[in-house]
């Protein structure tokens, strides 16, 4: 079985391995392999029960634990995880790897838990090999870069570097921390660049020389970058549901689309920085009749107060959408304070009646109406049965300080879609293929809106709110 498993004969391994199970005898090192080797393959239950067969044994205590924690971890037992890579931490035969192990899972469990005082107390320890160092270095390189202290992260991901470290990974995270404040631009280009053309098949270096470009503005280079990057998947991969997208495919069509609109649209904006207390006016139009009170407080937009008179009524501000080539409204909203039946939504609506609401149910879910005709549609992203007819990524938005971006994109024929809307949350889309298009001719209109049952407190913040339009095509000096 340990031969076979050796030459990735799974097939085979499995019925050796379950011959020696059968005959009582368990080899602990084989077993813990070959739980790994299912449980990247993502089948858990067999992983579990190899290693249950391995636990009561002192051979490998270290792997076992190592192994079932990455397994816990994988189905969602944060907790349990950590116990056991702390258990396999402190076994008298671990190793640096599973310290590191260890110490990367508490990071990942606990963001709040600073990690540098026991990867130094490691790194002083009499038997470091060179690897060893490299990969502590590694470790706090990453934790000051993600802290964004990244002369620290420099500093150690340096040591890294001249330590032996020559991962793709590594020059990646390096190239990062040069090009933020401080640091070596050109190196962080030369960085990329090679990762990109010595690994051209790693999609995560052609997002991170994307992300580089896009930083120096070089929006072409982006663009192209991130081209490549789509390529290295399969058309199922590209043409699969957002839930089972590869994520990093998924970040380079979300990166794309960002770096298609810097060079394909222009967009208009109201960050609405205007005396506090004043009106909101720049043809803004306001609806405040059931007890809401619409005002400007320090820069942003505040609907806040008691439902009155009538229930579920809208307090809205909603402006008139006059440009041409319209391609999506975005805004960036807080949720404050919500009642357990307050409703607030971005939409785009026309005079004959037809809309797109984005909106933020009372639960917390996410979804859309369509409106237009005698009952709008409905549709919430956790809809099982609508999941695969819109692409639907199940979505929620919980009362925090913490603002939101909500967008309704309107994609185009010409570009290759359905002339249809999208609905995006934090530059994810999670709705696609809605069937709504707009027409100037109707009276569009787009803005923000809230509601609530009677007696029910909300508060609701704007702070930006832009309308994109693609850019005029030139044909013979006359714009189209």
């Amino acid at each position: 079985g340990s031969v076979r498993l050796l030459n990735d004969d799974l097939q085979g391994a499995e019925a050796d391995f379950s011959k020696a199970f059968a005959q009582g005898e368990v080899d602990a090192k084989a077993a813990t392999t070959y739980a790994l080797s299912f449980a990247r393959k993502g089948d858990f239950a067999k992983a579990l029960g190899l290693l249950s067969s391995v636990a009561d044994s002192d051979i490998s205590p270290v792997d076992w634990r190592l192994v079932e924690a990455y397994v816990l971890e994988s189905q969602g037992d944060v907790v349990a995880a950590l116990n056991l890579y702390e258990e396999a931490r402190l076994q008298p035969d671990a190793g640096w790897q599973a310290k590191l192990l260890a110490f990367s899972a508490k990071r990942r469990v606990d963001p709040d838990w600073d990690p540098v005082p026991a990867i130094q107390d490691l790194m002083q320890s009499d038997i470091l090999s060179s690897a060893a160092f490299a990969e502590c270095c590694l470790l706090l390189g990453d934790e000051f870069l993600q802290r964004g202290e990244n002369a620290n992260a420099r500093r150690w991901l340096e040591y890294a570097n001249a330590s032996g470290l020559d991962t793709p990974e590594l020059k990646i995270r390096l190239a990062m921390a040069q090009s933020g404040p401080g640091g070596n631009i050109d190196r962080a280009r030369s960085l990329l660049s090679g990762v990109a053309e010595l690994d051209k098949l790693n999609p995560d270096a052609w997002n991170a020389y994307a992300r580089f470009l896009y930083s120096a503005k070089d929006y072409v280079g982006a663009r192209d970058a991130l081209s490549t990057c789509i390529a290295l998947f399969s058309s199922e991969e590209k043409d699969s549901s957002a839930l089972v997208m590869p994520r990093t495919l998924r970040w380079a069509m979300s990166a794309l689309r960002q770096v298609e609109r810097v060079l394909g649209e222009e967009y208009w904006s109201d960050d609405f920085v205007r005396e506090s207390g004043s009106a909101l006016r720049n043809n803004w139009s306001e609806e405040e009749s059931f007890g809401i009170n619409v005002s400007l407080v320090d820069g942003m937009v505040s609907f806040e107060g008691i439902q009155r008179f009538q229930p579920d009524r809208l307090t809205t501000i909603k402006r008139d959408i006059l440009t041409p080539r319209l391609s999506a409204i975005r805004s960036s909203l807080t949720l404050l304070k919500a009642g357990e039946g307050t409703r607030v939504a971005l939409r785009i609506e026309d005079q004959s009646g037809g809309g797109v609401v984005f909106f933020r149910d009372p639960d917390g879910v996410l979804g859309f109406a369509l409106l237009g005709n005698d009952e709008p549609m409905v549709v919430r992203t956790d809809s099982e049965d609508l999941a695969e007819e819109y692409d639907l990524i199940p979505t929620r938005w919980d009362v925090s300080p913490e603002g939101h971006s909500l967008e309704i994109a309107f994609s185009s024929r010409e570009s290759g879609g359905k002339g249809e809307a999208e609905i995006w949350f934090d530059g994810t889309r999670i709705a696609k293929d809605v069937p709504y298009r707009v027409s100037r001719k109707r009276g569009v209109q787009a803005g923000v809106s809230g509601q609530a049952p009677l007696d029910e407190a909300w508060n609701l913040q704007v702070e930006m709110f832009e309308v994109f339009r693609k850019r005029a095509k030139e044909v013979q000096d006359r714009e189209f």
